[in-house]
Parts: structure tokens; sequence; C-alpha cells
């Protein structure tokens, strides 16, 4: 028996199990597949914007860190230094430059 030419076979026409499908159901097999791939993608897509934002908010956290650890730095040498009445060496207050 051939294969009628509106339908197209899964599987060797010679074969027992004998399984055809028509166009249509070719089509939304094909569609099914093609959606399937286009979420999978967009889903990696997805996790690593979400990893890169992650690793950014690391970076920025750990810079915040440093800069909150020099700043209780600072501040615990001017208590020192106004404790003991050191004066003499306090560093010289920041000035903007345009």
């Amino acid at each position: 028996m051939t294969t009628p030419a509106h339908q197209l076979p899964t599987i060797k026409e010679g074969t027992t199990l004998g399984v055809r499908f028509s166009v249509g159901t070719w089509c939304a097999i094909v569609g099914f597949i093609g959606s399937s791939l286009a979420i999978v993608v967009g889903f990696a897509i997805w996790l690593h914007t979400i990893y890169a934002d992650q690793q950014e908010m690391k970076e920025a956290q750990s810079k915040q860190a440093e800069v909150l650890k020099r700043i209780e730095d600072a501040v615990r040498e001017i208590e020192f230094r106004q404790k003991y009445g050191v004066f003499s060496s306090l560093p010289r207050p920041t000035t903007a430059n345009p």
C-alpha cells in the first residue's frame, strides 16, 4: 500500500507498524518541537541573566563592604586621637576638585 500524497510517513512503508500522520499533524509536531526549543533557549537566557545580575550585585556589595571598612577604620582612628589628645597628624580634610 502506497502512502497518499497528502500524508507523510513516520516510518518506512514496509514496516509492520504502519503509523502515518497527516500534514496537519506533522505541522503540529514540528510546531510543538519548535516552541519547546524556544522555551528552553529562553529559559537558559533568563537563568544566565539572573546569574550575571547576581554576580554584579556581589561585586557591588564587596566594594561597599570595602568602603565601609575604610570609613570604620577612619572613624576609629579619629576617636582614638580625640580620646588621647593626639591632634598633630590628623589627615587633611578632602577637597573637591572640579
